[in-house]
C-alpha cells in the first residue's frame, strides 16, 4: 500500500495550485477597491432656519397656497 500519492496525482495537484497562485497573484495586482471612506460625495445640507422670522416666512408660503 503506497504512502504517497502516485505521480499523475501530484501533477493535477500542483496544476491546481499553480492555477490558484496565478489567480491571487492577479487579484492581489489590481487596485483596492472604492470604499467612499473619507470621501466627500456631497455637501452636508444647511442647518434650517430658525427663529420667529423663519415661522413669519413660513406662514406667508403657506397663505399662498
Amino acid at each position: 500500500m503506497p504512502v504517497y500519492p502516485s505521480v499523475p496525482a501530484g501533477h493535477a495537484q500542483a496544476d491546481i495550485m499553480r492555477e490558484l497562485m496565478r489567480k491571487a497573484r492577479e487579484l492581489l495586482q489590481q487596485p483596492p477597491p472604492d470604499t467612499f471612506l473619507g470621501r466627500s460625495t456631497h455637501e452636508p445640507f444647511a442647518d434650517p432656519p430658525s427663529g420667529v422670522l423663519w415661522l413669519a416666512k413660513r406662514r406667508e408660503l403657506q397663505e399662498r397656497r
